[in-house]
């Protein structure tokens, strides 16, 4: 079986790395930039949790877990994966009231997540403003890994198992048969035709236009998101969780010694990209933007002052459906999605990339139900599924 795979960010290296794994699978990534890596993976913050309030979320952040908590021993590479947990916290009743029902889904699907007072808090986060909070989340199994690491691992491992990763290639068409079935692309424009089996589509924010030569509708809207590198005024302690604060979206968590990384947006809807102009997905940050989220974490514990000093910026995009939650499925026959992560594509990659193996091999996901994931003959009918919170706070 021959698998082409769109796009050369975290979810579709991990797609080649598993595919490669089966001894039956030829396994072809084509990415448009010069390098894989060329777009937001490692750009993320390397956040990776199963605090989410949908079954499905929670139950592909498990999967995901799973293999990141033992990557490193099983493959010999180092993702610097750091398992320290996760802390969200909470300033008024209707948060607290939302935060408690999904903690009671996590907990349902063996997610050790509990509730505790501020004070409890601390004791995982010595510098937390425990007058701020009506209660935290704490979740032991999350934490973080270095997502540039990881993809560099994902294309090692793919290429190990003889996988070919294609720089310079943007996928300008797909190639159907009169039945319709995707039985292959077309490379830079015509200048070459590739055949495949299956092709699977993880262009992240452009996987939209991808679908759309197969006349597959998925309203993906990609997003700009800012991150830092500050050097705060106390030290972040380097086994520190990451700390959501769920009323401004702040969140940081230690990068070394000296450094932490700061995140959130501020804005009750962030700038959209256009995917005509390539300038719009450069990496610049935004100072307004760095001045909120100082102002907020400064709020949140007393790590943050006027002494803190931003060393760097940087923005990515986000590939964002209206239910924040991907699809993941053949669409067509022979064309399979694995698109619209919602910012969340780095942490669920071992889970996604297994389930489109599954699909390509098997003809169905066998590790996750995916129901919640797929559209209605290849249009995103599914509507808003419930997240928490109209700014999105998880994320």
């Amino acid at each position: 079986m021959d698998v082409l795979i769109i796009g050369g960010g975290a979810t579709g290296a991990s797609a080649a790395w598993q595919l490669s794994e089966r001894d039956d699978v030829d396994v072809t990534l084509c990415e448009q930039g010069g390098n894989v890596g060329h777009g937001s993976t490692p750009r993320a913050a390397g956040g990776i949790r199963s605090m989410y309030s949908t079954p499905v979320h929670v139950e592909l952040s498990k999967l995901a877990i799973e293999t990141w908590q033992t990557f490193e021993e099983d493959y010999g590479v180092e993702v610097d994966y750091k398992n320290t947990g996760y802390l969200f916290g909470v300033t008024n009743r209707t948060q607290y009231e939302q935060l408690r029902q999904d903690v009671w889904v996590q907990n349902n699907h063996g997610v050790p997540t509990e509730l505790l007072d501020p004070e409890a808090a601390s004791e995982h986060l010595d510098g937390l403003d425990t007058d701020r909070y009506m209660a935290v989340a704490w979740n032991p199994m999350d934490g973080f890994a270095d997502p540039h690491a990881a993809l560099m691992a994902y294309t090692r491992l793919a290429r190990e198992n003889g996988a070919q990763i294609l720089t310079d290639h943007e996928v300008t068409d797909l190639r159907q048969d009169p039945t319709g079935r995707v039985r292959g692309v077309e490379v830079n424009g015509g200048e070459k035709e590739l055949d495949a089996d299956y092709v699977v589509n993880a262009a992240g924010p452009w996987g939209h236009r991808v679908a759309a030569m197969a006349d597959v509708e998925i309203p993906i809207t990609p997003k700009k998101r800012h991150g830092a590198m500050v050097e705060p005024e106390r030290q972040v302690p380097t086994d520190a969780p990451l700390h959501i604060d769920l009323d401004s979206g702040v969140y940081y968590r230690p990068w070394d010694e000296e450094q932490a990384l700061l995140g959130g947006h501020f804005q009750p809807d962030d700038p959209t990209v256009d995917p005509d102009d390539p300038n719009s997905y450069e990496d610049t940050t935004d100072m307004d933007w760095a001045a909120a989220a100082m102002e907020a974490a400064a709020e949140t514990a007393d790590y943050f002052g006027m002494d803190t000093r931003i060393v760097r910026g940087w923005s990515g995009v986000y590939a964002i459906t209206p239910s924040n939650h991907p699809i993941i499925e053949e669409s067509v026959p022979g064309f399979v999605n694995d698109v619209g992560h919602s910012g969340r594509a780095f942490m669920q990659s071992p889970a996604t990339g297994r389930i489109v193996t599954e699909i390509v091999t098997e003809g169905e996901a066998k590790s996750v139900d995916t129901t919640a994931l797929r559209t209605d003959d290849g249009k995103d009918t599914r509507g808003m599924l419930p997240i928490p919170y109209t700014a999105d706070m998880y994320d």
